[in-house]
């Protein structure tokens, strides 16, 4: 009955560990998911909305230089 209770103590005491694993596998699969919903989402785009992606992207990053640099000016 000792060694019984050395062995639920022993797996009692790694439990938290485990749970923080599953946690982090958990966080690392959604996070892996949302990265790959967008990149389908970009890979079945059309060509005319990636172009009108890269207009968007492109004006805002001329806003953005534009705002933080005097020498853009």
């Amino acid at each position: 009955l000792g060694a019984l209770a050395r062995g639920i103590a022993s797996i009692a005491s790694t439990l938290p560990w485990l749970v923080q694993g599953m946690y982090l596998a958990l966080i690392v699969t959604r996070l892996w998911t949302i990265g790959m919903a967008i990149f389908n989402a970009v890979r079945s785009a059309n060509p005319i909305t990636l172009i009108v992606l890269a207009i968007v992207a492109l004006v805002a990053a001329v806003i953005y230089a534009y705002k933080r640099w005097g020498w853009f000016r």
